[in-house]
């Protein structure tokens, strides 16, 4: 199940906040399964909607909650339990047949970015575009009543294309001996021009993975314990991770395997005329200037601040820089300001085993609970301290926030360093006599260069990712450096 949701997480949610709230079932006959729900930052955000009416749904209204939480408070005084009070809630659930809330039912532009209602562009985008190696197969429930789609994931297929593209790429490795860095990069691209574009996410295979067997409703009867837009996921297998893992080796390793071929056959070609000359000049001119820009880039995105609240049309929202994160029970329960919030209501609820899961579900719908999730976790849990609208503080005790300090960028300034000295030991070696394992290993520090830079843009602890221009130049650099050597393979086929 952890798998799964990881998996998910990777593929599908990167712009999304996600929070997970699990439960260990034990001696169950039933199957465990995922269910996905959505609670958005503000009403007119909502993206369920009454089939009927079109009118917009959230199964508990404001002053249910209302309700919920004046019974919650009088726990104290035994009058009430958690159980009852949840049960009260239940009646109180409106169970409607629903529907997806469509784009244009949204405003057009939200807070100055598109408009990303909901995870059903993933899945309505499998019918509606072809793909060889995923499809969504649409079924309709008893009378007509819902529908709902399963989707599959043809990972089998994928991964015999993508080793038999990765073996043509590293026969075309062997034939040039150069470009390791080229070669690794334009395998995606060849993929995705095979049709792997249509799935979501940066990683086909995981794609694979955390789409297959889902089930997506389309629209849900009345009286129904789903909603429209929720997505149904069951565990996923431990061999579907080492497949994944596996194929990307494998990949790695033919391609390496074909360019050091190539490598240690190609023979040293001298530049020559004014073709020869002026292309190794232009190219080295080219990659150190795109290095530089990169360099620059760095320095602007040093001179930004860490924005931590914007003030929205339609929400408030709290920036919180952090990529793992476990919020505290106890923590809100002693909360002077979330004890007797939804937030302390749904953590005593979920410890009951007997509680009706759509109705629990119904409160983490609600966007007050949404609003008061962020909130809890920005200033109870990181303790972030807020300046106007930018973070200077966090933690107990406070430390100093800055992008200077959360930007990686002494080791992103060292990729671009490394990536110019690079540059400049591929013209000496086109005028020079250096030995062949000079070039080697140069072209294996430019690939593992750029590796790195990617995983710093990724997976940086406080999110903050590279420029996108900087991003750009030094990977458009990279490819220049990969691809000026002047060496050529004799009898290769």
């Amino acid at each position: 199940m952890c798998r799964r949701v990881a998996t998910q997480i990777e593929a599908i949610a990167e712009l999304w906040e996600v929070v997970v709230i699990g439960r260990q079932v034990k001696g169950s006959a039933e199957q465990s399964s995922i269910y996905w729900i959505k609670a958005p930052r503000s009403p007119q955000m909502c993206n369920i909607k009454v089939a009927d009416s079109g009118e917009n749904l959230f199964p508990l209204k404001d002053e249910d909650l209302d309700e919920g939480l004046r019974l919650f408070s009088q726990i104290q005084t035994d009058k009430h339990t958690i159980s009852t009070i949840m049960e009260e809630l239940g009646e109180r659930c409106g169970r409607r047949g629903t529907r997806p809330a469509l784009v244009d039912e949204f405003p057009q532009i939200a807070d100055g970015r598109a408009v990303e209602p909901s995870w059903a562009r993933h899945f309505t985008a499998l019918k509606v575009h072809e793909s060889p190696f995923a499809s969504s197969h649409v079924m309709t429930s008893t009378y007509g009543s819902g529908k709902h789609g399963v989707t599959h994931g043809a990972l089998r297929l994928y991964s015999l294309v993508h080793i038999a593209v990765a073996v043509a790429i590293g026969l075309m490795g062997a034939a040039s001996g150069r470009g390791l860095a080229v070669w690794i990069i334009v395998l995606r691209l060849s993929i995705s021009n095979l049709g792997a574009d249509r799935l979501p996410g940066n990683d086909f295979i995981l794609s694979l993975l955390a789409i297959d067997k889902c089930s997506f409703y389309y629209t849900t009867p009345r009286a129904s314990n789903r909603l429209s837009g929720d997505v149904r996921a069951y565990a996923l297998p431990g061999w579907s991770l080492a497949a994944a893992s596996a194929i990307p080796l494998l990949e790695v390793t033919v391609i390496s395997a074909g360019w050091f071929y190539g490598a240690i056959k190609a023979e040293t070609l001298r530049p020559s005329g004014l073709v020869g000359h002026g292309m190794l000049w232009l190219s080295a001119i080219t990659s150190l200037a795109l290095s530089v820009r990169a360099l620059l880039g760095i320095k602007q995105r040093l001179q930004g601040r860490m924005l931590g609240i914007w003030r929205m049309t339609y929400k408030v929202r709290y920036a919180i820089g952090e990529r793992s994160l476990v919020v505290p029970v106890g923590k809100i329960l002693s909360s002077p300001a979330f004890s007797s919030s939804e937030l302390a209501l749904i953590a005593t609820a979920t410890r009951e085993t007997n509680v009706d899961v759509f109705t629990l579900e119904s409160i983490l719908r609600h966007p007050r609970f949404a609003n008061l999730l962020q909130e809890f976790v920005a200033l109870e849990v990181l303790r972030l301290k807020y300046s106007d609208d930018a973070v200077v503080l966090r933690g107990d005790p406070s430390t100093k926030v800055s992008v200077r300090t959360e930007y990686p960028w002494i080791q992103t300034s060292l990729c671009v360093v490394i990536l110019m000295l690079c540059c400049c030991l591929s013209v000496v070696y086109a005028y020079y006599p250096l030995p062949r394992w000079v070039k080697i290993v140069t072209e294996i520090i430019v690939t593992m260069d750029v590796m790195w830079f990617t995983t710093l843009g990724r997976a940086t602890q406080s999110g903050l990712t590279h420029n996108k221009d900087s991003a750009m130049c030094f990977m458009v650099a990279s490819l220049v450096v990969s691809s000026i050597w002047y060496v050529g393979v004799k009898d290769v086929g």
